[in-house]
């Protein structure tokens, strides 16, 4: 038998606010502690993020 779990979070922020963070790939070591460096590799023409490592 296969286990299920599922969370929800509340996060008061527009959704614009939102996709600005998880979009800052540079930032994000500062915040996720699994992260310990990241930067991106390529960008779209209108400079979101494309590849990251």
């Amino acid at each position: 038998m296969a286990v299920k779990e599922s969370r929800e979070v509340v996060i008061e922020a527009s959704p614009k606010e939102i996709l600005d963070v998880v979009a800052d790939i540079e930032a994000m070591p500062e915040w996720s502690d699994i992260h310990q460096s990241a930067q991106v590799l390529e960008r779209h023409d209108d400079g979101r993020p494309r590849r990251a490592g």
